[in-house]
């Protein structure tokens, strides 16, 4: 059995950080698909997820506050998810 070591130190620290990555090498994938069809990829995902943390960010939300998700499963929620991740909250 062969053991692969892991830099832990070189993986992201915040699932934000996974969505940058991967918009940096596939920005055209698909990141998010809804039943009807509706779809973002990962550079769309990528900014959708920067401009709502900015319009949280306008409105007081600070790294280390709860920010409550109320939502079904969705591209809103997850670009919500994403946003919150940027501020650390």
């Amino acid at each position: 059995m062969t053991e692969t070591a892991i830099d832990l130190a070189s993986l992201p620290r915040r699932i934000h950080e996974y969505v940058d990555r991967w918009a940096e090498q596939t920005p055209d994938a698909t990141a998010v698909a809804e039943p009807d069809g509706r779809t973002l990829t990962f550079a769309q995902l990528r900014e959708a997820s920067r401009s709502l943390a900015q319009a949280l960010a306008g409105n007081g939300v600070r790294g280390g506050d709860r920010v409550l998700i109320i939502n079904e499963n969705s591209i809103v929620a997850v670009t919500a998810l994403f946003a919150a991740s940027r501020l650390d909250a």
